[in-house]
């Protein structure tokens, strides 16, 4: 994936969360005035399966990159990613 994609579809992601944000509690808070509030959770449990089902599968990390994050120095030795400080042997 090239830098420009994830770029765009980090924006979409984002521009996707601000819209329910808004739109969600208004429509939800709609549907319990007409219906009630077991409707309104009802309504919400059910888009939340609908989510599920349709999520994308989770990643595996390819043995290549594994390999490298296990040994990454040229001494062979562990090294830590993410935290400050020395690598970890």
């Amino acid at each position: 994936m090239t830098a420009s994609a994830s770029r765009t579809g980090f924006s979409a992601t984002v521009l996707a969360l601000g819209i329910g944000t808004l739109i969600g509690p208004a429509t939800l808070g709609a549907v319990a005035d007409r219906s009630g509030l077991r409707t309104a959770f009802l309504v919400t449990a059910a888009l939340t399966l609908v989510t599920l089902a349709f999520r994308p599968p989770a990643r595996q990390p390819d043995d290549a990159a594994a390999a490298r994050k296990e040994t990454d120095d040229r001494s062979g030795r562990a090294v830590s990613r993410g935290r400050s400080g020395p690598p970890v042997s």
